[in-house]
């Protein structure tokens, strides 16, 4: 979905470079100076998987965003997880090949003969919500234990949720999490 939504926006110059959850790396997205985060979740509440120590950890030099997107089940209307990714290629401006977009689209695990697999069909529940990743927000941080004296050495894998109900959306997020943030095209 933010894929899509950097794309059909164009405030991303290349946003299937930027895409980089493909790559298996620590954030989502690149968008310039920052970085982004995204997060998903069909629960009713604000609540969000961290599966990793480092997942919230800002890159040095650059700031990062979690975009958190509520999704709920939509009977017969919605759309599918593979809907707004088989739209990409039709939206795709002409820079990018669609033959580097099929090969991060594999690389992340979405086949097209998997598709016919997703029989619920989901929507926003609201729209999404995005928050800078700073010392108010509550994410566990290597940086963070070993000022309390942990020593995060001893830990083979913290997995761990965190609950956004009620926390303040940032007010000004980046350029192209703005309409994001809206409810923008997604």
């Amino acid at each position: 979905l933010v894929l899509h939504h950097f794309i059909q926006d164009g405030s991303v110059p290349d946003p299937i470079r930027s895409w980089r959850g493909s790559a298996r790396e620590e954030h989502d997205f690149d968008i310039g100076a920052d970085d982004v985060e995204v997060k998903s979740t069909a629960s009713e509440n604000r609540h969000h998987w961290i599966g990793d120590i480092n997942q919230l950890k800002a890159t040095l030099g650059r700031r990062l965003w979690l975009a958190s997107i509520q999704l709920t089940g939509a009977g017969g209307g919605g759309h599918s997880p593979p809907d707004p990714i088989g739209a990409i290629p039709a939206i795709t401006p002409p820079a990018p090949s669609p033959q580097k977009l099929r090969r991060k689209l594999d690389a992340a695990g979405g086949r097209d003969e998997a598709a016919p697999l997703y029989t619920r069909r989901l929507r926003l529940r609201c729209p999404p919500a995005v928050f800078e990743v700073d010392t108010t927000f509550p994410a566990l941080t290597p940086t963070l234990l070993a000022a309390a004296g942990v020593d995060c050495g001893r830990f083979v894998r913290v997995k761990y949720m965190i609950n956004l109900d009620g926390l303040p959306a940032a007010p000004a997020p980046p350029e192209p999490l703005r309409r994001l943030g809206s409810g923008g095209s997604l």
